[in-house]
Parts: C-alpha cells; sequence; structure tokens
C-alpha cells in the first residue's frame, strides 16, 4: 500500500513539473460588456498563442523565463486590436475591446439586361478547385498522437488571381477525414501582398459548425456577407481558421481537406495564430463562389 502511495505521488510531481504555467482571463466586449468569443491572443514577437472560447476565456500559455513587461496582444474581427503587459494581466484577468467602426462601400447586385425585358439569370463563376478526380494528399489541421488535441488558431487556405468585380456568394470545401463531433471554423479573405496574406477584406466575424463528423463536398452561403472582390485587388486569400472542437472519443483525432499538387505557389497555412504564414505549391479542394456585378450602376 506505502508503495503504490509513492509511485502515485511520484507521478503527480512529474505532471505539475512537466506541466507548462499559464495565465487565465477572459475578454469582453467595452460596450455591451459581454463575453468576446474566439478572439486570438498572444506574447508580442513569440509564435505560440490562444483563442478565447465561447464564454471569453483563455488560458494562455507561459513561455520561459518571460518579462514581466512582455506585451500580449489581442484581436478580434469588429474590434480594435489592444495591448496589454504581462504585469497588468496578472493584476486584472479582465481584457475589454472597444469595437472598431469601419464604414465599408455598398454595392449592388444584379445583371445587365436591356430595357423592357426580364433581369438575366446571374451565372456564377468559380475561384479555385471544384473537383475532387485523384486528390494526392491531405491537407491535417489535426491527426492522432498531437500534443495540442484543440489546434487553436491553424489556418489553411488558397490564394486565388481576382479578374473581375463580383460578390461572394459560398465557399465549398471537401473534406477527406473527420473524427470529430464538432469543429467550429472561422472563415477570414485577406488581401494578398508580395504573396502572403496580409490585412482582411471584411469587418463581419464569419463564424460556423461542422456537425456529426461531416464528410465530403460542404457548402457555405456567404449571400449574407458584403464581400465584394475587385480586380484591383488582384488576388484574393481564403482560408479557415480552427477556434473550437468537440472530440467524437479521446483515441482518434483526424480532420483534413483533400488536395493536390500544384505547380505554383498557392497553398498557404500556419500552425498557431501568431506564426507566420508558409507558402507552398498545392491546391486545396476548395472553391468560391462568386455572383459577377457591374461596376457602372
Amino acid at each position: 500500500m506505502m508503495k503504490t502511495l509513492l509511485i502515485a505521488n511520484f507521478l503527480f510531481l512529474c505532471v505539475l513539473l512537466h506541466a507548462q504555467p499559464s495565465i487565465v482571463g477572459t475578454i469582453i466586449d467595452t460596450e455591451k460588456q459581454l463575453p468576446v468569443a474566439y478572439a486570438s491572443l498572444g506574447f508580442e514577437g513569440l509564435t505560440h498563442g490562444t483563442i478565447s472560447n465561447s464564454d471569453g476565456k483563455f488560458k494562455l500559455p507561459l513561455p520561459e523565463g518571460i518579462d514581466q513587461k512582455a506585451k500580449i496582444q489581442i484581436s478580434c474581427i469588429g474590434y480594435e486590436t489592444f495591448e496589454i503587459s504581462f504585469d497588468q494581466l496578472q493584476q486584472n484577468s479582465t481584457i475589454q475591446l472597444q469595437p472598431s467602426i469601419t464604414q465599408l462601400n455598398e454595392v449592388a447586385v444584379f445583371s445587365k439586361n436591356k430595357k423592357g425585358k426580364k433581369p438575366n439569370k446571374i451565372k456564377s463563376k468559380k475561384l479555385g478547385k471544384s473537383s475532387t478526380f485523384l486528390p494526392l494528399f491531405h491537407a491535417y489541421y489535426s491527426i492522432w498522437g498531437e500534443n495540442d488535441p484543440n489546434n487553436l488558431g491553424r489556418e489553411k487556405g488558397m490564394i486565388y488571381p481576382i479578374k473581375s468585380l463580383g460578390k461572394v456568394n459560398s465557399l465549398n470545401f471537401h473534406i477527406s477525414s473527420n473524427n470529430y463531433r464538432l469543429i467550429k471554423f472561422r472563415l477570414k479573405f485577406y488581401t494578398i501582398e508580395k504573396g502572403k496574406p496580409t490585412t482582411l477584406l471584411h469587418q463581419k466575424d464569419i463564424l460556423f459548425d461542422l456537425e456529426d463528423s461531416f464528410l465530403g463536398w460542404y457548402q457555405l452561403d456567404l449571400s449574407a456577407y458584403d464581400i465584394i472582390l475587385q480586380p484591383s485587388q488582384k488576388k484574393v486569400g481564403v482560408a479557415l481558421q480552427w477556434v473550437d472542437s468537440e472530440q467524437q472519443n479521446e483515441g482518434r483525432r483526424f480532420f483534413s481537406i483533400s488536395a493536390a499538387i500544384g505547380t505554383s505557389p498557392g497553398y498557404f497555412f500556419k500552425e498557431d495564430v501568431f506564426e507566420k504564414w508558409i507558402i507552398k505549391k498545392g491546391k486545396l479542394n476548395m472553391y468560391v463562389d462568386v455572383l459577377p456585378m457591374d461596376a457602372s450602376r
């Protein structure tokens, strides 16, 4: 009995010694005093960060030897980016974000037609790969055996050329493996500079759930969002960021989008919230459905 207790105590101490220290807190909206869900935060200049949960609560791992004056950056779509020092956060673990005010241009969507005739049916255009013929690899968000089962902040996406004015109607992507009961994604549309994603094209936060281990082609209706693609932008980056999940069981953690080898750079990803983008040759089985627009009206 004594031997068993000694072993148990030893194992408990090992867990404590190897557990990474962290700081916990809550992010709220300054005006509404409500939780800000799925905000990104991390130490400035470092690659690792985390994301707040649906209640605005977070658990941020602390790097070894972190300075008390180190800056923590907090950001979320629809809010002003905020900075706070580590020692300030220790004194008050509630972070308040200020909603951002951005004036967006409105553009009407319609089809050209001659006077006295019924409007023509608008035919959409596809940006990206819409076929799963001979997928050559899987772009994994999650794979069994990883240390972090949550995959918080991971992003994968594609860069597409913009040749004409259009309004985004839907996003479509092909899921090749999925062992999760629920996954919550954030969809992002980026401007592209020097071949890499930079600033967001939209101010509305686009969050959606994948449920019941969904497999195959998934379509996300974006007609309610005013996401306008303009030729002057030349290119757009479209990415899915993992912000939350519920596992089906403890033993299996797989989720991937099917993909194919490409001849030019276009597939981009990062494994953590504040990591730098990695650009590779490849094509995710993902496309954007775009409705053409007339800029003259």
